[in-house]
């Protein structure tokens, strides 16, 4: 909302689409997942889900238009709807760590992201833009697609 409002110059009401865009798109995918996961593998699931977001999100950074921010964060909440419950499931099957220490150790991971993120793209859209700011987490996007190896359950083929 704050990238449509103050980046492409939307107004407020339009600006709140885009979280709308996100987070139904991200809800309709969560309803899809277990089915997709089965389908296609926690691996190409994720590294997909991971490209998506950032084709998305970078394609909504780039184009700077409402049309192009409105798909490209339905797409960042498509892609990224099934990393979570992925995540949580490769966290709690790792040979050798309980599972209540791996879900707490992904769990910690990621209120730790909550909480620094968020800060953290200010801070750098503060000293560039939030374009620039954006851009970095297309990157970190980038980065889920290349580690999306580690999701892959313990015992199976590689």
């Amino acid at each position: 909302a704050v990238f449509l409002n103050e980046s492409v110059g939307s107004g407020a009401g339009v600006a709140a689409l885009a979280f709308a865009c996100f987070s139904v798109a991200m809800a309709v995918m969560r309803m899809l997942g277990d089915a997709a996961t089965v389908r296609w593998g926690p691996v190409t699931l994720t590294r997909a889900g991971g490209v998506l977001a950032a084709v998305g999100l970078g394609g909504a950074v780039v184009l700077a238009s409402v049309p192009a921010t409105l798909v490209g964060f339905a797409l960042m909440g498509a892609g990224l709807a099934t990393v979570v419950p992925i995540a949580f499931r490769a966290a709690g099957s790792v040979p050798g760590i309980p599972a209540g220490i791996g879900i707490a150790g992904i769990t910690t991971v990621g209120y730790a992201g909550f909480l620094v993120g968020p800060p953290l793209i200010g801070f750098v859209a503060e000293a560039t833009s939030l374009r620039a700011a954006l851009l970095i987490v297309v990157g970190l996007l980038l980065c889920l697609a290349a580690l999306a190896q580690s999701t892959r359950p313990a015992g199976a083929a590689a």
